[in-house]
C-alpha cells in the first residue's frame, strides 16, 4: 500500500476512441526518488504521466497524489505537482531572466527579492553568466535546464519529466541527469520517461517497464534485478585481434551466450562463482592475454532483454555513478 507522500496509481487503464493505451496499470513511486517509466515508443509513458499531472482523466482506475485524487482533488493536486513535457515550453524571444520571473508571477511570487531570487535559481544550473540573453541562442542543453528549473519555481512534491533528454548531445544529457539526481535529494518525488537504458541505469531507484500499455515488471532496481537472476561475466583483453579466439574459447566451456560487444571487450551470462579464475584461467593457458576479467550484477539492459525486448543496446554507456564490478581479476 502507497503511503501519502507518493504518487499512486491503481489499475489504471486508458482508451482513446476502441485503442487501448494503458491496461490496468498499478505502481507507486516513492518520495525522494526516481521512479522511471520505461519503455518503447507508444508504451504509453506519456499517457501516464498526463493522467498523474490531471491533464487526461483515467477511463478507470485511480491515481492520487499525496493521498489526493487527481479527478477529484484536481486544484489541490495541481499545487503539488509539475510536468516538464518533451517538447520544451519556453519564450525563445525572452531571456532565461524573464522566463522565470514571468513563470514566478505566474504563481503568484513577486516583490523586491523577486530578481535575486530568479537568477539564485539560474545560477543553482549554471545558467548566471547566461541569464540576460534570449533562450534563442541557447543548446538544446541550456534550454533544458531552464525549462526543469521553472517547473521548481512553485515548488512541487512532485516533478513529472517526460523524455528529458531526448535529442540532446552526451555531455549536456549528462548535465540534466545532475540535476535530477539533486532534485530528488531534495526530497522531491520524480516520476519520468524514458527510453533509454544508459538513461534508466544512471537515474533510476525504482523502475516500472511498460509495454503496449500493459505494465510488465515494476519494483526497485534491486527488486527488478533481482527478477533477472543472473550476474554478467566481463572480459577486457589486451588486443583485438583475439576477441573471437576468446569468444569460442570460452563459449566451448559453457559461456554459451558471450560474445563480442566492443573490439576487444567480451560479456555473457555468469555460469559459476568462480568465473573471474576460470576464465582467467582459460584464457591463459590459450595464450589470450586479458586486462582484466570482472562480474557484475545484472544490467537494466539485461533486465530489458529478459523480459522479451532483445539484446543488449548497442554503444549502452557505463555512469560513473552506477555499480562497480564485485569482482576483478586483472593483469598488470
Amino acid at each position: 500500500m502507497c503511503i501519502r507522500d507518493r504518487v499512486s496509481v491503481a489499475q489504471v487503464t486508458a482508451r482513446f476512441g476502441r485503442t487501448t493505451i494503458l491496461d490496468g496499470i498499478s505502481l507507486c513511486a516513492p518520495a525522494g526518488l526516481v521512479h522511471v517509466l520505461l519503455g518503447h515508443n507508444g508504451a504509453g509513458k506519456s499517457t501516464l504521466l498526463k493522467m498523474v499531472s490531471t491533464s487526461i482523466r483515467p477511463k478507470r482506475g485511480r491515481i492520487s497524489v499525496q493521498g489526493l485524487d487527481t479527478v477529484a482533488d484536481r486544484r489541490r493536486v495541481r499545487q503539488r505537482i509539475a510536468l516538464v513535457r518533451q517538447e520544451v515550453q519556453l519564450d525563445l524571444d525572452a531571456s532565461g531572466l524573464d522566463n522565470i520571473r514571468l513563470q514566478a508571477r505566474l504563481l503568484g511570487h513577486d516583490g523586491p527579492g523577486l530578481g535575486r531570487r530568479c537568477r539564485e535559481i539560474l545560477a543553482s544550473v549554471g545558467l548566471e553568466e547566461d541569464s540576460d540573453k534570449l533562450v534563442r541562442v541557447y543548446s538544446g542543453g541550456m534550454r533544458r535546464k531552464l525549462d526543469i528549473v521553472l517547473a521548481l519555481v512553485g515548488a512541487p512534491s512532485v516533478l513529472l519529466l517526460d523524455e528529458p533528454t531526448v535529442g540532446l548531445d552526451p555531455e549536456s544529457k549528462y548535465q540534466v541527469w545532475e540535476l535530477i539526481r539533486r532534485i530528488s535529494t531534495e526530497g522531491r518525488t520524480v516520476l519520468m520517461s524514458t527510453q533509454q537504458l544508459d538513461e534508466a541505469q544512471a537515474l533510476a531507484d525504482h523502475i516500472s517497464l511498460l509495454s503496449q500499455g500493459r505494465l510488465v515488471v515494476s519494483g526497485s532496481v534491486h527488486e527488478i534485478r533481482a527478477s533477472v537472476g543472473r550476474r554478467r561475466v566481463e572480459v577486457l583483453l589486451q588486443q583485438a585481434r583475439h576477441a573471437q579466439d576468446a569468444r569460442c574459447l570460452l563459449r566451448a566451456h559453457g559461456y554459451e551466450d558471450i560474445d563480442v560487444v566492443d573490439t576487444a571487450r567480451l560479456t555473457g551470462t555468469s555460469v559459476s562463482e568462480d568465473d573471474v579464475h576460470r576464465c582467467a584461467r582459460l584464457l591463459q593457458e590459450a595464450g589470450v592475454l586479458c586486462k582484466s576479467v570482472s562480474i557484475h550484477p545484472p544490467s537494466i539492459s539485461d533486465v530489458y532483454s529478459h523480459y522479451g525486448y532483445g539484446g543488449r543496446v548497442t554503444g549502452e554507456q557505463e555512469d560513473p555513478h552506477g555499480d562497480r564490478p564485485e569482482l576483478i581479476h586483472s593483469e598488470a
